[in-house]
């Protein structure tokens, strides 16, 4: 079985280490589209700034590992409490309301694996 990382959580729960570091990006979240005025400025009705986006990625998942990282995830509602580094300030733990994107899953090689897993968590 896949070690966990304390680091990241889902609902108090670790998730299962990634192969590779985990991606990061902040977004904004807009009321309406941005427009141009007569001058060239643009205006932007920014609702929040820098909502988190984290990318995880794993080469390789077992079928059980697969299991436990989908039961991760609460079927009754989209959204979680996702425990990560603050990014203010590394060396704490900020928990914030997300919901998990885009999961794919390769059909593996080898019986009972899955190759290129990968999955996006959106603060909200």
């Amino acid at each position: 079985m896949r070690e966990k990382t304390q680091i990241f959580t889902v609902n108090g729960q670790p998730l299962p280490a990634p192969d590779a570091d985990v991606t990061v990006a902040f977004r904004d979240v807009e009321a309406a589209a941005p427009v141009r005025d007569q001058d060239g400025f643009l205006h932007r009705s920014v609702i929040r700034r820098g909502l988190g986006d984290w990318t995880f990625r794993y080469s390789r998942l077992s079928e059980p590992e697969r299991q436990a990282l989908e039961a991760l995830f609460p079927r009754d509602t989209d959204v979680f409490v996702f425990g990560h580094p603050d990014p203010e300030d590394l060396s704490r733990i900020r928990y914030t309301t997300c919901y998990r994107e885009d999961l794919t899953l390769g059909l593996g090689d080898v019986r009972g694996q899955w190759h290129d897993c990968a999955f996006r968590i959106r603060e909200v």
